[in-house]
């Protein structure tokens, strides 16, 4: 499940709340290009050597994240809204792949999106 959560939560709240529900959080911090959005992502959430720091080999790991712990987690893109304003496409294109593997998750993975 994919969430869009305006300025009137702080990433801080959001990290507290989904701990608060027993969830593991991994907050990918702001980014300015693709390159270091890619590279942000993969380091939140652990990603395996062989991640190729583009979009099919994020939609490959995100899909299997059978290196993280088991269990509820929540991946937070922090500032999410910038970064839609500096690159719509491959916003678009981050935002598509982080609902599908989502969705299709055999596990309890939601996403959420800081448009602030």
């Amino acid at each position: 499940m994919i969430r869009h959560i305006g300025p009137v939560a702080s990433t801080a709240t959001i990290v507290l709340r989904a701990q608060a529900e027993g969830r593991r959080v991994y907050v990918v911090p702001k980014a300015d290009n693709k390159a270091q959005l890619l590279a942000r992502i993969a380091g939140a959430l652990h990603f395996p050597d062989y991640f190729g720091h583009n979009l099919d080999a994020l939609y490959d790991c995100l899909g299997d994240l059978s290196w993280l712990p088991s269990g509820p987690r929540t991946i937070v893109w922090d500032d999410a809204l910038s970064f839609l304003r500096t690159d719509r496409a491959t916003y678009g294109a981050v935002e598509s792949i982080f609902d599908i593997t989502s969705r299709l998750a055999h596990d309890d993975t939601d996403v959420v999106l800081c448009m602030r």
